[in-house]
């Protein structure tokens, strides 16, 4: 009924935690298909579970997500990054789910990540009132619970909930991300990642990711989250099944070619995707102007010289449209 596929790349003690993590499952998966880039052998992974099938691919998370759905022979497919571990009832639980709900495209377990004190946490990122009026004002991604605010006597701050609340959990006009409702038990987002969720197989085969992306696939689970589900449908997100995401540090960017890379990635989906249109370009030039600005004041010249190279591109392309 499953099928887990994972993209690997030099990253060998990660997937071998995975895999363990795996074996333990309450519902095994029918197959583990592992998608390998670059040379590093994997027999020892591979004899840690007898439905592993090990295919070589050149190094892209994207062709490598790809060949997985190929070659899967489940309804349904866990999409699994190679530094996850995951609980020993994570895949009965979205397989449960995904079953009793027949309109859910997509669901997921909620990320855990490391904070500073080695401490698993969910990602939201603390913001002063003053940061929620900017980055509405620039329509800049917000990932944080609005509800300490609720009450906030400024009235531009409550004017600004009233609007999360009408528009929660989307995307602002500029493309960008906005996770702001955290309810229980089931989070319902436009966009959440992807590294741990199961889909339908023939919905993925109809909205394969895009080989054209960076090699690492930033944006990736952006772009095929909005191919599925579109604005309208919702990635459910299972509050009390959660997974923890290393964030293994090979082969991943340092911050600020990370944003580079993302923002190019949202400029392209900007344009090709059929739910946005032009405002929605003018807008995400505005939202960079509203970075670069920060970028200043907080001294990061590198993330504000790449963010300066994107707004060019960005106008560029408006007249060659």
């Amino acid at each position: 009924m499953v099928s887990v596929v994972i993209p690997t790349y030099n990253r060998k003690e990660s997937l071998i935690r995975l895999i363990q993590s795996i074996n333990n499952q309450s519902y095994p998966p029918k197959e583990i298909i592992i998608v390998k880039a670059g040379e590093e052998q994997l027999e020892n992974v591979q004899k840690l579970n007898n439905q592993i099938k090990i295919i070589s691919s050149s190094p892209s998370v994207c062709k490598q997500r790809n060949i997985g759905i190929h070659n899967a022979n489940s309804k349904y497919i866990l999409l699994c990054d190679d530094d996850i571990e995951l609980p020993n009832n994570y895949i009965e639980s979205l397989l449960t789910y995904i079953e009793d709900n027949k309109d859910v495209k997509i669901v997921t377990g909620t990320e855990l990540q490391q904070n500073t004190d080695k401490k698993w946490k969910e990602i939201q990122t603390k913001i002063t009132g003053s940061s929620l009026i900017y980055n509405y004002i620039f329509g800049l991604s917000i990932c944080t619970n609005l509800i300490p605010y609720k009450n906030s006597n400024n009235f531009i701050l409550r004017r600004i909930i009233k609007h999360y609340d009408k528009n929660k959990n989307g995307i602002s006009k500029s493309g960008w991300p906005l996770l702001t409702h955290f309810d229980y038990p089931i989070m319902e987002t436009t966009i959440y990642g992807l590294g741990c969720s199961m889909i339908k197989r023939e919905i993925l085969l109809k909205n394969l990711y895009n080989e054209e992306l960076d090699p690492n696939g930033i944006g990736d689970n952006y772009e095929v989250a909005l191919k599925i589900n579109g604005l309208s449908d919702k990635i459910h997100v299972l509050r009390d099944v959660t997974y923890k995401h290393f964030k293994d540090t090979t082969n991943r960017y340092l911050d600020h070619i990370s944003y580079f890379k993302r923002c190019i990635g949202l400029h392209s989906f900007l344009k090709k995707l059929p739910c946005f249109n032009l405002k929605n370009r003018l807008y995400f030039i505005w939202s960079l102007i509203g970075n670069s600005f920060r970028f200043l004041v907080k001294g990061n010249i590198y993330h504000f010289k790449l963010n300066q190279k994107i707004i060019f591109i960005s106008i560029i392309n408006l007249f060659k449209s």
